[in-house]
């Protein structure tokens, strides 16, 4: 899954340097989508399972000598082409001298293979004959470097048999005594191929003069069996073999070589003629060359068809593969369609249950999906290696692939819906944009992938448009074990995701929400407490008509149990009654049984009052999303964009799984209830929105960050830096104590920073009134607050550190 591959980019002097390439170069990377017939397959990758399937009915031809057939089918784009031209030019490379291990090709087996979309409208195999001979060709011009056709190469075959078995002869019609070989042994197939092209007629009349005076002898010289199967050159052959030789005669009077490509009704009367004919040349072929021939045609678009005429079409073209199937021989068909063209014809032939049964017979199914997401990732790579392979000396070693990167890759590819062919013209448009913007923004991140293709495509963020991949997305970067180094760490990332969304109903008119806090400091009978998300309505119609509900939050990760201690302040505050309503909201494995009961207690007790629901996968999504959506859309939710009170409604109401507004008036609905004390409620000092970086610390434990301690005595009222930072009153010398020793390290090296074995050996255990445990529990206050943040053993003030430390500072470290 799309989880932050890689992550480093180049600088920026090198990224104009590597985008000055781009606008100016004509290359395209991604420029054709398709398969294309003029170049060699290179963005191939998997189908490992389709290509032994195909090699099995290779295979059955072969053994069982009959024809056979393969329906190629997968939606648009998926590769269809692709995959039965790579194995063709596969097929194509090991028909080479120079090839020792092949994959497709047998000992005593030749494979030729072929590809063309279908010509319209067929009926007949003559409709075929023209584009399968033409499709033969480039693979004769690879195996002896000439473009020669079907006709020609089995000609050439039959004359290099008669030099094999007659050398002094035969060389005699192919070479003149100036070009004649000096070893007529090491002489090849190919090397007789250009002569008999230049001697024309003179060699084609001697030829065949040679086959008429010795034509029974040679009858026994090209017989063969192979495989059990006997080849052989009857006596009605004679007449057939006799003019074949002709086709190499570029000046024959009747150009009898364009006669046979073209089907001519002077030398095929029927259809059926022409098929036996196509049969006798591949049986010519395997008595000269000594090889079982295997014919393996692709035929694209095979069962694609006009609307107006389709079902006369689609029963004319399902006899003419019976036929196929009954007359010819050694032949493996591939035919290609969509799932769309082929449900189309299935649905035809259901109507002739004949045709059907026949073809079920022929036609083996291979059905492509698409590829996955690693397969799909490496043919991008492959294009881009391609493109930098142009301008090795400049490839960014940092990004590999810039300006995209694998996580703009995968993420296409899921955006596009896993099609590959649309996929690679997305990314094609996005590279031409960058050429006519010459403007390329950052694609590391997953998050600034998801924005820019957002944005390429007109589609402005929304929750409502996001796709399940992209929840999934969210889900993954949430969760990721380098986030969060704690689970009350990231408990506070979902607690201020909400307290910005509920913060975006404030601005109604008039407002039912009047106050949102996070982690608020309320006075209590037994100290301070600090609800999650305190959420105050109609404060400003008085007591008794406020309400005030708590959002509980434990985002714990999938072990994360939630103990009594962990909730025990949020009791408190709901049985003094400083709030009306506590809405749990809990993932990981949910309460620990001690608080279960407890829960469960207040809940038969306050009917109505308390919620904990089990939230679904979904539910949670949209927790993350709040809370990582800074990172998402790179701006805050309730910075007065226009759409954020409707994207902040629409996601707490699926959060709480019913409208806000619904929710909002059943609290209000919900008893008075009189407080039993007179607290206080005491806005906390604002730290920075800060995602924390994991970070390593041994000494802090969830345990520490849960204890409040015990409240200290009133400070003298002229220490006005703790009526600022109240919260340090319980280590107000401690902290003093320790602004002290910093004063010293404002400037240098170690400009502001401290180890706590350090303080506690020269500053806490020489002062008798200082206390080595409130000094560990500053620290960790701090560095839950943000004051300070961890460098390897040390610690050092935060911008919001700093702050504190030059007031505690202003008043000469008074405490």
């Amino acid at each position: 899954m799309i989880l932050q591959k890689r992550l480093t980019w180049p600088s920026h002097r090198d990224c104009q340097r590597l985008n000055d390439i781009i606008f100016e170069t004509n290359l395209h990377p991604f420029g054709i989508a398709a398969y294309n017939p003029s170049k060699l397959v290179t963005d191939f990758v998997g189908r490992r399972e389709e290509l032994q399937k195909i090699k099995v009915q290779i295979q059955n031809v072969i053994n069982h000598k009959m024809s056979r057939s393969i329906q190629l089918d997968g939606p648009a784009g998926v590769g269809k082409s692709t995959l039965f031209n790579f194995l063709k030019e596969s097929i194509q490379k090991e028909r080479s001298p120079k090839t020792i291990k092949t994959e497709y090709l047998f000992k005593d087996c030749d494979i030729f293979s072929t590809y063309f979309v279908i010509p319209d409208k067929i009926s007949e195999f003559s409709n075929l004959w023209r584009s399968m001979l033409e499709g033969l060709s480039s693979g004769f011009d690879i195996e002896v470097g000439y473009d020669i056709s079907l006709p020609e190469y089995i000609a050439f075959h039959l004359i290099y048999r008669l030099f094999q078995n007659d050398k002094e002869n035969i060389a005699k019609i192919i070479w003149t005594e100036e070009t004649r070989p000096k070893n007529l042994y090491r002489v090849e197939f190919k090397d007789i191929i250009d002569p008999l092209f230049l001697k024309g007629s003179s060699a084609v009349k001697a030829i065949q003069f040679y086959f008429t005076e010795n034509k029974r002898e040679l009858r026994n010289i090209f017989r063969v069996k192979i495989k059990d199967k006997l080849y052989e050159i009857k006596r009605a052959d004679n007449k057939f073999i006799l003019n074949l030789f002709r086709v190499i005669d570029e000046d024959d009077p009747e150009d009898y070589l364009d006669l046979i490509l073209n089907a001519d009704k002077s030398l095929f009367q029927t259809n059926d003629n022409l098929i036996d004919y196509f049969n006798d040349l591949m049986r010519y072929y395997a008595c000269s060359a000594r090889k079982q021939p295997i014919l393996l045609i692709g035929i694209d678009e095979s069962v694609k068809a006009d609307p107006q005429d389709r079902e006369d079409y689609f029963l004319r073209l399902a006899n003419l593969f019976v036929k196929l199937r009954n007359k010819l021989k050694d032949i493996l068909f591939v035919f290609i369609s969509t799932t769309e063209d082929w449900a189309s014809f299935n649905d035809v032939l259901k109507k002739k249950t004949d045709l059907q049964s026949q073809l079920s017979e022929f036609m083996y199914k291979i059905s492509l999906t698409q590829l996955s997401v690693e397969e799909m990732i490496q043919v991008f790579k492959n294009r881009m290696n391609r493109f930098w392979q142009n301008y090795s000396s400049n490839r960014p070693l940092e990004a590999h692939y810039y300006p995209f990167s694998e996580n703009l890759f995968e993420y296409v590819y899921r955006f596009k819906l896993r099609d590959l062919r649309g996929s690679i013209h997305f990314l094609n448009d996005i590279w031409m944009k960058f050429r006519y913007s010459h403007e390329i923004p950052k694609f590391e991140k997953i998050f600034e992938c998801m924005r820019e293709v957002r944005k390429f495509d007109r589609k402005p963020f929304d929750p409502h448009t996001l796709k399940r991949f992209e929840w999934t997305i969210i889900n993954k970067s949430f969760n990721e074990q380098s986030r969060f180094n704690s689970n009350s760490a990231r408990s506070s990332s979902v607690e201020k995701g909400l307290e910005n969304a509920w913060k975006c109903l404030l601005s109604e008119n008039p407002p039912t929400i009047t106050r949102i806090e996070n982690n608020c400091v309320i006075k209590t009978s037994s100290g301070n407490r600090r609800p999650d998300v305190y959420l105050e309505i109609h404060g400003n119609l008085g007591a008794e008509f406020r309400r005030n509900v708590e959002f509980q939050v434990k985002a714990y990760n999938q072990k994360g149990t939630v103990s009594l201690k962990h909730i025990e302040s949020s009791l408190e505050l709901f049985e003094e009654n400083f709030t009306d309503f506590i809405y749990f909201i809990i993932t990981g494995r949910g309460l620990e049984p001690r608080a279960e009961a407890r829960v469960k207690e207040l809940e038969v007790k306050y009917t109505n009052r308390i919620r904990r629901p089990v939230l679904t996968e979904d539910q949670e999504n949209r927790l993350y999303l709040l809370a990582l959506y800074k990172e998402i859309t790179s701006m805050n939710l309730g910075d007065i964009h226009q759409n954020d009170l409707q994207i902040a409604k629409e996601a707490l109401s699926f959060i709480i799984g019913q409208p806000v507004e619904k929710f909002l008036a059943e609290i209000k609905n919900l008893a008075y209830r009189r407080t039993k004390i007179e607290g206080e409620v005491i806005s906390p000092p604002k730290p920075p929105v800060i995602t924390p970086p994991p970070i390593d610390i041994t000494s802090f434990t969830e345990e520490t960050s849960e204890i409040t301690p015990p409240e200290p005595p009133e400070p003298p009222s002229q220490v006005k830096w703790l009526v600022k930072y109240p919260d340090f009153k319980p280590y107000r010398y401690e902290a003093c104590a320790l602004c002290g020793y910093l004063k010293n390290r404002e400037t240098g090296r170690y400009q502001f920073k401290f180890t706590i074995p350090t303080v506690q050996k020269n500053v806490i255990i020489s002062n008798a009134l200082l206390s080595k445990d409130l000094f560990k529990k500053l620290v960790n206050f701090m560095k839950n607050y943000r004051y300070i943040v961890p460098e390897k053993t040390s610690f050092k003030l935060t911008q919001l550190g700093e702050e504190f430390y030059q007031t505690v500072k202003a008043e000469n470290y008074r405490c």
